[in-house]
């Protein structure tokens, strides 16, 4: 059930749909197994007006704005570039920006250049 990753998150749906059909848990149910749907579609479906990806993504995810374009990774993408920097693996880092992003080569270096520059070390 990748769609659900929070206890809160799936607290909320089995609060709304405990008044509701047991149609709507099978329903959510093949929607994950049989990739037949998500479960927003199933929830805009039956009429229930509740966001499932915006709270799982925000937690995961990080965007970062330069030069006019934002740039989103997740955390663990954004560390691994950071880390890259902070040992002098320039290209590592511009490599990890490309493959994160799908920016190209001119756009993730402006980015690593811009974030090496910022970068403060005492």
């Amino acid at each position: 059930m990748k769609s659900i990753r929070d206890l809160d998150l799936l607290t909320s749906i089995m609060n709304l749909i405990r008044d509701r059909s047991f149609d709507i848990l099978c329903d959510i149910v093949d929607a994950l197994l049989f990739n037949t749907g998500t479960v927003q579609s199933v929830f805009n479906k039956w009429g229930i007006k509740l966001s499932v990806e915006t709270p799982a993504m925000a937690r995961d995810t990080v965007a970062v704005f330069c030069n006019g374009l934002t740039f989103n990774f997740t955390i663990k993408q954004y560390n691994e570039v950071v880390n890259h920097l902070v040992y002098g693996r320039f290209i590592e880092a511009i490599k990890s920006t490309r493959a994160a992003t799908n920016y190209g080569l001119k756009e993730s270096k402006e980015f690593c250049e811009v974030l090496r520059e910022n970068m403060k070390f005492n």
